[in-house]
């Protein structure tokens, strides 16, 4: 009896032993790979990419998506900045192969982890900041937002860098001008005869931009009318305080308006004071009208001749006289040697602001609809110094866009998705 009570102790010993020991060797096993999760998933990672650099073949699509499902886990353990990058460009890839949208907001939120953005003093880049920069162009594609993919791969293209990358970046800069991604560009957009130099890198102030928002018309100037007499001075003051209110909220802007009440402003006076301040940017904001009360839509217009009859008859509109006199033609003459240099700003600022309408207001009401980017010689941009832009902010004399000018949800919807479209324009530019 006791030799089995001895026995059945010895036992039981022996299975503790067992267990405690396979609990230690199960923690350290799990310790060890918390450690070495990033290093693993860079491994991994180049591994899959060397059998498939593009993640364009179907037979590895399930293995970027495995990839991508570990890829959170692999990098809690510890911040990587390759790693990172990596998991952004696994999430592009498995985007790529089945076009789940939730890819793209991952593969923001890990290059939101590394600030490719950000550079030393002495503006020396490293092979993962050349990476992020690729991929974030890459994500604005993917996201059909072409105009702000190209404004990132100029700069990058600028470094003179050599190797693969080079290559790439040649490839992407020629699609975007032939036109063979998957988003259109409009060709005004590709028509730039006036260029300047761009910055070698980006900015490493903390100021605040500083947003000059010009309120169309006020005063006896009333502007346009919907059909139940509400007046374009009105809309496009409150419009104006809702974009202010948004963009100051975030702490990264200044907001300055023209006219803070329902007085006249001359139109050259609003430029002169964009020009004092010296904003970054000038917006004048207007809603539109047609006599034949049933043209509808959101426009956005940059300063330049047209041969375009509505652009030009919408602007002799806006600019109250006919664009024709020696004097108004020697004014665009010489803006225009001072806004050549702005002009490819005020082109991308335009499309960025269009496209953050069409992607939020207009998804929201498929009834909308946005007629584009266009140009056109309105006074109130003539002698700018910063990109500058005028918005056309739907009809308001059209029974259903006049009727939707009138509410508050619409106003503070589409104040945000300007708001949004600033912020975008001023990320892409760094």
């Amino acid at each position: 009896m006791g030799f089995r009570l001895h026995s059945s102790c010895n036992s039981t010993a022996v299975f503790v032993t067992i267990i405690i020991g396979l609990s230690f060797f199960f923690l350290s096993s799990v310790s060890g790979e918390e450690k070495l999760g990033s290093e693993q998933f860079i491994s991994q990672f180049l591994r899959l990419r060397n059998l498939d650099p593009t993640g364009a073949k179907h037979k590895y699509a399930s293995k970027w998506q495995e990839l991508a499902a570990v890829a959170p886990k692999a990098l809690r353990s510890g911040e990587s900045d390759l790693g990172n990058v990596f998991a952004a460009q696994v999430e592009l890839h498995s985007y790529r192969n089945n076009r789940d949208a939730s890819h793209l907001l991952k593969a923001e939120r890990y290059l939101s982890r590394y600030r490719p953005d950000l550079l030393d003093r002495r503006f020396r880049y490293s092979s993962a900041q050349h990476e992020a920069f690729l991929l974030k162009g890459d994500l604005k594609l993917y996201q059909g937002k072409p105009y702000l993919a190209r404004t990132i791969f100029e700069k990058l293209w600028k470094l003179n860098l050599g190797g693969k990358l080079r290559e790439k970046l040649r490839g992407r800069l020629q699609g975007l001008m032939n036109q063979t991604f998957q988003r259109f560009i409009p060709s005004d957009f590709l028509e730039t005869p006036r260029t300047r130099p761009r910055l070698q890198g980006f900015s490493g102030g903390v100021r605040n931009r500083l947003i000059v928002l010009d309120p169309g018309h006020g005063g006896e100037d009333s502007g346009a009318r919907s059909k139940a007499q509400l007046a374009e001075k009105v809309v496009t003051l409150e419009l104006a305080r809702r974009i202010k209110s948004i963009l100051e909220a975030s702490g990264l802007f200044s907001v300055y308006i023209t006219r803070e009440s329902d007085i006249f402003l001359p139109l050259s006076r609003r430029t002169a004071l964009a020009n004092l301040k010296a904003a970054d940017v000038f917006i004048s904001l207007h809603v539109n009208a047609s006599e034949s009360h049933t043209q509808r839509g959101f426009e956005v217009y940059y300063l330049d001749n047209t041969d375009d009859e509505s652009s030009r008859k919408l602007a002799e509109r806006e600019n109250g006289a006919s664009f024709g006199s020696a004097t108004d033609d020697l004014s665009f003459i010489l803006s225009d040697l001072i806004q050549s240099g702005k002009l490819e700003d005020s082109i991308v600022l335009a499309h960025t602001i269009e496209q953050s309408v069409r992607d939020t207001v207009l998804r929201k009401n498929r009834k909308l609809r946005s007629r584009g980017v266009k140009k056109a010689p309105f006074y109130v941009l003539v002698g700018a110094h910063m990109p500058c832009i005028l918005l056309e902010a739907f009809f308001i004399d059209h029974p259903y866009e006049g009727v939707l000018l009138s509410t508050e949800s619409f106003r503070q919807s589409l104040a945000e998705s300007i708001a949004d479209g600033i912020q975008d324009y001023f990320n892409a530019a760094g």
